[in-house]
């Protein structure tokens, strides 16, 4: 990731204050989900998963079925999907039907 203010307000400010919510934590490549050595926990927090491919949220979904384990998405997780912006991705991923509004035309 390159150092911008959106990667450190999304991921570096996030993960500096892990160590104070009173658990053990991971931090972990979305990539790892899919591993079967990877540890089950019953949280799973993403800070920058904007781009998750089909494989990754099959993966991200087995994962918490099977350990009937929480997901928390931080922003708008699975945005992009094939390289452009996809509000069903987000929907897909999270359970969550989000809309896109035209700020410029509510503030008109």
């Amino acid at each position: 990731m390159r150092p911008t203010n959106a990667n450190a307000a999304l991921v570096l400010h996030q993960v500096v204050l892990m160590p104070q919510v009173g658990a053990p934590w991971d931090y972990l490549p979305l990539d790892d989900l899919a591993s079967p050595l990877l540890a089950d926990y019953k949280l799973y927090i993403f800070l920058n998963a904007f781009s998750i491919d089909p494989a990754q949220r099959a993966a991200l979904h087995a994962k918490l079925k099977r350990n009937q384990a929480t997901a928390v998405f931080y922003y708008v997780q699975g945005y992009l999907e094939d390289g452009r912006e996809s509000l069903e991705a987000v929907e897909a991923l999270t359970g969550i039907r989000i809309v896109e509004e035209d700020l410029a035309s509510i503030q008109s």
